[in-house]
């Protein structure tokens, strides 16, 4: 029983000292709608991508946006890419770019207008559904 209690101690140890992220400051990478889209393709797609940046960083979170352009994701591809992550352990958070057209200066949406209000609480009821956390892209320009 001592020795296995002891095996135990070890193994933790050094499960903590393998796993350990950075000391002073967090990593997390932001994902676009359209390459959130991509990485239904878990194995093609994602995989190799995750493995190539997480030989290099160690990363805290990601944030997984959920709409840009007038693109959403769907819900089958949100659910494999948010899969993906938890089973790896990186917290995840939605992400939100409220763009009409991001290409024509970043047009987005009107919060004047009651049909561009209508979408917006769309999207981000949907966002929220599938996030306890999420962040707004603002994109503010001069004429």
């Amino acid at each position: 029983m001592k020795i296995n209690l002891i095996t135990l101690l070890v193994l933790t140890c050094l499960c903590q000292c393998f796993s350990q992220k950075y000391q002073n400051f967090k990593v997390s990478v932001y994902c676009t709608a359209s390459d959130v889209d991509q990485m239904g393709d878990t194995a093609g797609f994602l995989l190799p991508r995750w493995n190539e940046i997480s030989r290099q960083l160690k990363v805290d979170k990601v944030y997984i946006e959920t709409h840009r352009d007038l693109f959403i994701v769907d819900q089958k591809t949100l659910d494999a890419v948010k899969k993906f992550f938890i089973i790896r352990r990186i917290a995840i958070a939605g992400g939100i770019t409220f763009t009409i057209k991001e290409s024509d200066h970043f047009h987005s949406f009107c919060y004047n207008d009651p049909e561009d209000r209508k979408r917006v609480k769309e999207i981000s009821e949907y966002t929220a559904k599938n996030f306890d956390e999420i962040t707004r892209r603002f994109f503010l320009y001069q004429l």
